[in-house]
């Protein structure tokens, strides 16, 4: 009679385990399907980026112009590679869709250009039709210059 006793309370305590163990498995299961819902509008949300990133890239007025890695590039080579030149240029057509109509804009930290760097900037803010402000370092007096 005692073992059967004993046999009843394993077999309550076994049941009462997998009563929870079910429970859980069943929180579980909840919880991936919740999880999968998600990834599943978060990979639609990035496919939805994507498509607006490439829109945005095609609106841009710099021809051969995409985003890899976090990288702009120019035709397939990264903007920091480009030479001064390219690198001014590509510069003012991305400032001059800040610019708007007011067609003024604003440069800050012109005076770490080099001669070279500086004359390609004014080169292609000539060509550009849009008044800059641009401040550099000088060995003379403050003097305002207009170019």
């Amino acid at each position: 009679m005692n073992e059967r006793i004993g046999q009843a309370r394993s077999l309550a305590a076994r049941q009462a385990a997998d009563v929870k163990t079910r429970e859980h498995i069943d929180s579980l299961a909840a919880s991936a399907k919740q999880l999968e819902e998600k990834s599943v509008a978060m990979t639609r949300n990035l496919k939805s980026l994507d498509l607006l990133k490439a829109n945005m890239l095609a609106a841009l007025p710099i021809p051969g112009a995409s985003i890899a890695d976090g990288d702009l590039l120019i035709n397939g080579i990264k903007f920091d590679r480009l030479n001064m030149a390219e690198r001014m240029r590509i510069a003012i057509e991305l400032a001059k869709l800040k610019a708007r109509d007011l067609g003024l804009i604003l440069v800050d930290e012109a005076e770490h250009f080099d001669s070279a760097t500086w004359d390609a900037f004014r080169q292609a803010a000539t060509e550009s039709g849009l008044q800059f402000v641009a401040a550099r370092v000088a060995d003379s007096d403050l003097e305002v210059q207009a170019q």
